[in-house]
């Protein structure tokens, strides 16, 4: 029978302790770093790396951070989805002599995770984190969380207004989605050429899948689509190749080649049917003249 890290793939995996469920929640559920955790609870990244390792040896975590969840007698991992790469542009709904003196002495000012870049009558937020969760409108919200934070700090440090209902003020300048375990990004590992899709209305690049950290992922990065085309496009297509295993293009097209013969040969054979019915049921001619048909009466 075969192994999935120390127990066999078909026996119920041995429960986690409590301090291995505390960090197995905050690396799948609050998405906390390894650093952040050890800072968290007061130890040693060490002594959290060799949680996480038995974590993974009882078949609780995978390699890359993902929650397991068992699946009759198997198991296998949870998706995982990711926004990060965010950058928006803020114009000032108003300005201030405070702003202004800061734009003179710098224009750069460092946020916890984003960097922001100040000009004359708006502002870049530059956000280095990543939003992780296991949906992608989960992910929006998280990251729009933390915009929401760093525009408040920004409006107490710089004496502006930046936020107002219905001021159409701030603008999605870059935006990547991730999906973790893309199957796309799985077949392309043995391609030796990246896939890059680049869309039609306008040729930017919409598509791309890596494979950062040793993962398979699949990213849409269009400034103006990049969720709706995670939410609408790839991940439904991805679910539906997933969940039914519909046949590949060239068993599509193998399908559409013996149809073909089929429809050929169906129709060569109604063909000599005809022929033969048409030979069964003509009267014979006499004189070289068919026989007429009288009627009755």
């Amino acid at each position: 029978m075969k192994k999935r890290g120390s127990f066999l793939e078909y026996e119920k995996p041995p429960k986690p302790t409590k301090t291995e469920k505390i960090i197995l929640d905050y690396l799948t559920k609050d998405f906390y770093t390894i650093k952040q955790i050890s800072t968290l609870r007061k130890t040693s990244i060490r002594n959290t790396q060799k949680i996480v390792k038995k974590l993974r040896e009882k078949g609780y975590l995978s390699k890359d951070y993902k929650k397991v969840r068992f699946v009759g007698g198997g198991s296998e991992p949870t998706r995982r989805y990711d926004v990060h790469g965010l950058q928006y542009h803020i114009r000032l709904i108003h300005n201030s002599v405070k702003y202004k003196e800061q734009f003179k002495k710098s224009n750069i000012i460092y946020l916890e995770t984003s960097i922001v870049t100040l000009y004359r009558d708006a502002l870049e937020i530059h956000d280095y984190n990543r939003y992780t969760a296991e949906d992608e409108n989960e992910a929006t919200r998280r990251a729009l969380q933390q915009l929401t934070r760093n525009l408040t700090t920004l409006e107490h440090d710089l004496d502006v207004i930046l936020l107002k209902p219905r001021e159409n003020n701030i603008k999605v300048v870059k935006a990547k989605y991730t999906e973790g375990g893309n199957e796309i990004a799985q077949e392309q590992r043995n391609y030796p050429k990246p896939i890059k899709v680049e869309a039609t209305e306008d040729g930017k690049l919409w598509f791309m899948c890596d494979h950062s950290f040793n993962l398979d992922e699949g990213h849409t990065l269009h400034p103006d689509t990049a969720k709706p085309d995670m939410s609408d496009v790839v991940k439904p297509y991805l679910n539906d190749w997933r969940d039914n295993k519909p046949p590949k293009l060239s068993e599509l097209a193998q399908a559409i080649k013996d149809l073909a013969q089929e429809n050929k040969e169906t129709a060569s054979g109604l063909n000599a049917v005809v022929q033969l019915l048409k030979r069964e049921y003509t009267p014979p001619a006499q004189n070289g003249k068919e026989k007429e048909v009288r009627g009755y009466g």
